[in-house]
């Protein structure tokens, strides 16, 4: 049986279009059209290439480069792209030799809106030809028909009729999304958000199903979405994709997770005659390169922070 909660009374609905657009910022963004369901961003990821061409690139799409005179926790220096809060990064902080031409740039949702679908597409291809490490994509899709809300998807879940690995949903109130419920956990790559919004610029209500993955889930969402060159609709693989990671089924109360059971209705609306493709990433053994990086990017700052907090030196 299907689980239809309404939406929370008071609880502030954000738009279906990105929502850290700014009216200060001097950029309007178009709202999208009834067929534009499909969206992404951020799309974030580090190139070893020549820095002039990764910015020129990256200048093409998103306007201008502005070098910030500052750079982050793990690149010494760093500049902003366009007026939508993409960025770029480079000279690695305690890096090795064979890192010194790496390169970080961050593409940010609202700038992706801003680009549309199609021209966010390019971009990646773009990028892809400098051979990336991705690092972060997310992608979306807009049911403006409101087949479920994201309590009725939250207590579906907790109802256990659901098929996947994941093992926990979080109800979540007090976030930019407003009503969110977050499955599956970013440690693990993969993170189902689905929250209720309203559309920029129009009426009417919709629910947004948001799926970030991060590492190698990202490299392989860029290549099932982003980069592909045959005919399959890419709403098709969105679906296939969030499938694999969690699925809505009609399981009476106490039944065995193994069984098979038929979709719930307003699920199979949603996902009509998609398959489940689920994320099946090949074990690569960890080279010291990485270890290293690991080290000077995840530790190394916050040893330097504790030694200057205690008052260390050399002998400490």
């Amino acid at each position: 049986m299907a689980v239809a909660v309404a939406p929370g009374a008071g609880v502030p609905r954000p738009t279906l279009t990105n929502r850290w657009v700014e009216p200060s910022l001097g950029v309007e963004i178009a709202p999208p059209s009834a067929d534009e369901r499909l969206g992404i961003g951020p799309l974030n990821g580090t190139v070893r290439a020549d820095l002039g061409e990764v910015q020129a690139l990256l200048a093409e799409f998103l306007g201008e480069v502005v070098p910030l005179g500052w750079g982050n926790a793990w690149y010494a220096n760093g500049a902003k792209v366009g007026p939508l809060g993409a960025r770029v990064y480079w000279a690695p902080r305690m890096a090795g030799e064979n890192r010194r031409t790496e390169v970080l740039f961050e593409v940010t949702q609202t700038a992706c809106d801003a680009l549309g679908f199609a021209r966010s597409c390019e971009l990646a291809r773009r990028l892809a030809v400098l051979g990336p490490h991705w690092t972060r994509l997310d992608a979306h899709w807009d049911d403006r028909d409101e087949h479920q809300t994201a309590r009725g998807v939250f207590e579906t879940f907790k109802a256990g009729q659901y098929h996947g690995r994941v093992k926990k949903a979080r109800w979540m109130e007090d976030t930019d999304e407003g009503e969110c419920v977050w499955i599956g956990s970013r440690q693990s790559g993969q993170l189902m958000r689905i929250y209720n919004a309203v559309p920029l610029h129009g009426e009417g209500s919709g629910v947004r199903w948001e799926l970030e993955t991060r590492r190698e889930h990202a490299a392989e969402l860029v290549a099932r979405l982003l980069l592909r060159d045959d005919d399959t609709p890419l709403a098709d693989v969105f679906w296939a994709t969030v499938r694999g990671h969690v699925d809505f089924v009609d399981r009476p109360a106490g039944a065995d997770h193994g069984e098979r059971y038929e979709l719930l209705d307003w699920w199979a609306a949603l996902v009509a005659e998609v398959p489940r493709v689920p994320m099946k990433l090949p074990r690569t053994p960890q080279l010291l390169e990485d270890k290293l990086q690991w080290l000077a990017q995840g530790v190394a700052p916050t040893l330097a922070l504790v030694l200057a907090a205690m008052g260390g030196g050399p002998g400490w």
